[in-house]
């Protein structure tokens, strides 16, 4: 299927015979991918394929009408969340930065929002991958023990757990965009400086993001773009070795999570009440348990210190 659709692409055969046909052609890609999208199991890196073929055909004319931006836009970010989710973290950014690219700077502020979570998520994702690989390789059993998760960050439908789909590495290119080349691994976080390095471009994007979609009218939206930036936090507190700076860190988590946790409705936003909650004590737990290992610890002259009550 993949050698049919890229000689199709680069004119090869009849479809490249008319431009009805190539339109037609195009068309039929994005029915294809519904197809593929519906089957039972759905064949998701078949209907990414046909999607992503698709976007780039529209992009250099090949369909019928004048290109909508902001609907193609939309499209190239929906995508970069399946290649996100399947593990191709390059092929998430470039259809990300495509995205960004076409976006007209007049859109609804509500579109470039959304645009904004994708690349703070996308970002999250590298950040939450350096920190595991960290994690694995931590020889203190106090700390894995200490930074385990005691609530679930994985992504739910219907209360199961979702499960990444490995997909390899897809080729995205998007030429005619002379977008800039990869610049994200989460291999590169090692260390603070590093891990700060991508933090920072993880908070501007839920920055921008949470400017938008505020408490008043954008509840869940709002929750959820919280929780993504305590949970850069709490990877960017691991990296740091001061453990005084750690607290602060977790402190900015409680300051980001209480008044909301404090104004929401428990029974209109039950899931969302109990995850607030129940994250708001994880990190008390986890600042007590910083301030213990600290205290406890022996002095220069060897003497083991006591923890004193504030």
């Amino acid at each position: 299927m993949q050698k049919a659709d890229r000689a199709l692409w680069e004119g090869k055969g009849e479809a490249a015979s008319s431009r009805t046909t190539e339109e037609a052609y195009t068309l039929t890609l994005y029915y294809r991918a519904q197809a593929y999208g519906a089957c039972d199991p759905p064949r998701r890196t078949d209907s990414a394929r046909c999607v992503q073929l698709t976007l780039e055909r529209q992009l250099a004319g090949l369909s019928e009408g004048e290109l909508d931006k902001v609907t193609w836009a939309k499209n190239c970010s929906q995508l970069s969340v399946y290649y996100l989710n399947g593990g191709a973290y390059q092929a998430a950014e470039r259809c990300l930065q495509a995205a960004l690219k076409v976006l007209p700077e007049g859109a609804e502020a509500d579109d470039r929002a959304a645009l904004a979570i994708g690349f703070g998520r996308y970002y999250l994702r590298l950040l939450n991958r350096g920190y595991n690989a960290a994690l694995e390789k931590e020889p203190d059993p106090q700390i894995r023990a200490r930074e385990a998760d005691k609530i679930s960050f994985k992504t739910l439908v219907d209360g199961e757990e979702v499960k990444e789909e490995q997909i390899g590495m897809p080729e995205v290119k998007f030429s005619s965009l002379e977008l800039t080349e990869y610049t994200a691994d989460g291999a590169q976080i090692v260390d603070y400086e590093s891990c700060l390095e991508m933090w920072k471009k993880c908070s501007h994007w839920f920055g921008v993001a949470k400017d938008h979609f505020v408490m008043d009218g954008y509840v869940t939206d709002h929750i959820d773009i919280a929780q993504d930036m305590s949970r850069s936090y709490k990877i960017l507190a691991y990296f740091e070795k001061d453990n005084s700076r750690k607290c602060k860190m977790h402190k900015r988590r409680v300051d980001l999570l209480t008044p909301i946790e404090e104004v929401i409705s428990a029974s209109t936003y039950n899931m969302q009440s109990k995850q607030l909650a129940w994250e708001l004590s994880e990190i008390h737990d986890l600042m007590f348990d910083i301030k213990a290992s600290e205290d406890l610890a022996p002095d220069a002259k060897g003497t083991q210190r006591h923890i004193e009550p504030d």
